[in-house]
């Protein structure tokens, strides 16, 4: 689909608000583990009985694709445009080397369930799992070769901050570093005796590691030694992944539809309003292509977007105002003009009848047109929104 948007620049206003996250339409009901996305754009996303759902206009539509496995998929990474690896139980690891249109089943010498596949470059990756199990590849995915195995515990998450530093976390609060590639891992003194779900570095000395028992843990000094952080969530509710889009801003996502980000280094923790903040949905992983461009799934098949997540938060609380939308009804092939007097809109959506959305741009300009061309003929909402607020209105194409 076609979404051309003709803008008239304006400035804008810097302003740190709480981010609107849009629920995209996926069009199935499976859980969803993992996100992986290589530019704003286009993305993939893995869970249940092996599925495997792409995107190339930002989530507006979504196409399944065939991985071969009927396995849990319970982590996804893309070096390139065609090149990616996605795993999870029974050791399942599929490949794709032209986007997604067609996977191949790696065979594994296990059948141990794998959690997550990280890749350090476009060659060096490196996937973990039960046993504490840790492959390596240097061939972009082709082949991999086993580093570590059969020790007992569950590793859930890895991640390298150079080309031989490397950290793994997971069961009972293993914590296992190597610096030589991952030709020795060694076990790093516990922070705590609970899961660690995920970790990440900003740079080689910062880093973060994420509890099940809804605490953040920071370093400095390269892994060395872990300080806990609060992150404001109640206790009965747990965090499963986080992504980190600089040196300050960080999101991380839970039970109870949890979003938190923090832009101050972890040192405060804010949740972030959605359709399902305080209810039953789980979210399990979150991914930024860009700084401002964010995605997180989650069960029966969610997948949710923030379009400006870094500065000019999209505000949820306020109630909107009449949209200006010229002409009414669309009669031509000619482009929709929006009046509205936001000089920091960030995101314009149209969503038909049923709710689905079926454009969304992103903009930042007082005043723009929106090529509708490719609408069918029917009734539309309209949005433009912004961190003062958002306009609707509604759109009748009748060509």
């Amino acid at each position: 689909m076609k979404d051309t948007l003709l803008v008239i620049i304006a400035a804008s206003a810097v302003n740190v608000a709480p981010a609107q996250w849009t629920v995209l339409n996926t069009g199935i009901e499976e859980t969803l583990y993992g996100v992986h996305f290589v530019d704003e754009n286009t993305g993939w996303a893995v869970g249940e009985m092996g599925t495997i759902i792409k995107t190339t206009d930002g989530g507006v539509s979504w196409e399944d694709q065939e991985s071969g496995t009927l396995e849990r998929l319970s982590s996804v990474h893309f070096v390139d445009s065609e090149r990616g690896t996605a795993v999870g139980t029974g050791s399942a690891v599929v490949r794709t080397t032209d986007g997604g249109e067609t996977w191949s089943v790696q065979v594994m010498p296990t059948v141990w369930a794998l959690s997550t596949v990280h890749f350090f470059d476009a060659d060096t990756g490196y996937i973990v799992g039960d046993f504490n199990t840790i492959y390596k590849t240097t061939d972009a995915g082709a082949t991999w070769v086993q580093q570590l195995g059969m020790q007992g515990g569950f590793l859930t998450a890895v991640q390298f901050t150079g080309p031989d530093t490397g950290f793994a976390v997971g069961e009972l609060g293993t914590i296992l570093k190597t610096t030589d590639g991952g030709a020795v891992w060694n076990t790093m003194p516990t922070i705590s005796t609970t899961w660690l779900w995920d970790v990440r570095f900003t740079d080689p000395n910062t880093g973060y590691i994420l509890s099940v028992a809804d605490v953040f843990y920071k370093t400095t000094d390269g892994g060395t030694t872990w300080a806990a952080l609060s992150n404001g969530m109640p206790e009965e509710q747990s965090l499963f992944a986080m992504e980190w889009t600089g040196t300050n801003v960080g999101h991380a996502v839970g039970n109870g539809g949890s979003i938190l980000r923090t832009v101050d280094a972890g040192g405060t923790w804010e949740r972030l309003p959605n359709e399902f903040d305080g209810g039953n949905l789980t979210f399990f992983d979150v991914h930024f292509p860009t700084e401002e461009v964010g995605y997180v799934v989650g069960e029966f098949g969610h997948v949710l977007r923030n379009l400006n997540a870094g500065v000019n938060g999209l505000n949820d609380g306020q109630t909107p105002v009449p949209l200006g939308l010229h002409p009414v009804p669309v009669v031509d092939e000619g482009p929709v003009t929006l009046s509205h007097d936001l000089h920091d809109a960030s995101e314009v959506v149209v969503s038909d009848e049923s709710g689905s959305i079926v454009l969304s741009v992103r903009a930042n300009a007082v005043s723009h047109s929106l090529d509708v061309m490719d609408l069918s003929n029917g009734a539309y909402t309209v949005e433009v929104r912004s961190a003062g607020g958002f306009r609707r209105g509604r759109m009748l194409i009748q060509r």
